[in-house]
């Protein structure tokens, strides 16, 4: 988890799928459930979405549903998200479970990433204003709850949608805010992290504070090391090209 929050995801897939090899019925099942879960969210961060599924039907599997915990609850919040990459009703009915489970096992924060999913799901059906509503309650459930990685992930979708609406001022405000968070808590370059930061920089470049902007975008890395460096490096030359 430390390798992913310096943005090295890559090398925490490496590193958990070698743990996941040596896992065995003495393992206690909450830490094997807990390390496939994040290797399912890790794997499909980099796009490897089988690989990814089968991760979370594992990390379900290895939890049993009663007594309710977060762990279990939250591996299947995980196997949610991935199925957006293959199927929006089978993504929409496993959040539902998983919200469920997050509520039997008292884990406000899962329940926030559940909601985030069926935000995008709405989105995807043309729910515009119920999506809206499922962002802003699950930003404000995940932060209530003080999980700084569910809160970024709501605070991306609810920026990134006020962004793509034209209300640029909202959508600076929430990412400034989440990247704020996530400097401070040193997830700059984690997922949502380093997304949050780019969304900051073109709600500035869009609104024409370029000034601002420009400050934002002397920040990035030049001599990139991981992919998230790489991605907010090429998001500097959107005011390079224009100026």
């Amino acid at each position: 988890t430390n390798a992913a929050a310096g943005g090295d995801l890559a090398r925490a897939v490496h590193q958990l799928r070698r743990v996941s090899q040596v896992l065995d019925d003495r393992t206690d099942p909450r830490l094997a459930c807990r390390i496939r879960e994040r290797l399912a969210f890790y794997y499909f961060q980099l796009e490897s979405v089988p690989e990814a599924a089968d991760a979370a039907r594992a990390a379900i599997d290895a939890m049993p549903a009663k007594p309710p915990s977060w762990e279990r609850a939250r591996a299947m919040a995980t196997y949610a998200f991935v199925l957006l990459a293959i199927d929006d009703e089978q993504a929409r009915e496993q959040a539902e479970c998983a919200r469920q489970a997050a509520r039997a096992a008292d884990a406000p924060f899962v329940e926030a990433d559940a909601l985030v999913t069926l935000g995008q799901v709405s989105e995807r059906s043309g729910h515009t204003e119920e999506m809206l509503e499922q962002f802003a309650a699950a930003h404000k459930q995940a932060r209530d709850a003080e999980v700084l990685g569910v809160e970024l992930r709501a605070a991306f979708q609810l920026a990134r949608v006020r962004l793509e609406r034209g209300d640029l001022q909202e959508a600076s405000i929430i990412a400034h805010q989440g990247f704020s968070r996530a400097e401070k808590a040193g997830l700059a370059r984690a997922p949502y992290g380093t997304d949050l930061q780019y969304l900051h920089y073109l709600a500035h470049y869009g609104d024409g504070d370029w000034d601002h902007a420009q400050a934002l975008a002397d920040g990035f890395s030049v001599r990139v090391a991981t992919r998230s460096e790489a991605e907010l490096s090429a998001m500097a030359l959107f005011i390079a090209v224009a100026r």
